[in-house]
């Protein structure tokens, strides 16, 4: 296990069920890569998807990141006080 961290995250978006509000965000989106890919081409449009994903993703990965370890300090420090 070289990065548990990433793994447990990686898990969860294995299991995440995406909204219907997320859904229909993201058929919105798809309108409007459909007219960008129209003007500037399907090549360039999908590069720069792969390249905003691959942003996103890890972005994603580092505030989940952030959550674990505020979580955990939060559970150090509730332990620290007396019962």
């Amino acid at each position: 296990m070289k990065d548990p961290l990433r793994e447990i995250f990686e898990h969860f978006q294995d299991l995440y069920t995406p909204t219907m509000e997320y859904r229909r965000l993201c058929r919105i989106e798809e309108g409007v890569l459909d007219q960008a890919r129209s003007v500037m081409g399907t090549a360039f449009v999908d590069e720069l998807l792969r390249r905003s994903a691959d942003v996103s993703w890890q972005s994603e990965y580092e505030w989940f990141r952030e959550g674990f370890r505020l979580g955990a300090a939060l559970i150090l420090e509730a332990g620290s006080f007396p019962a």
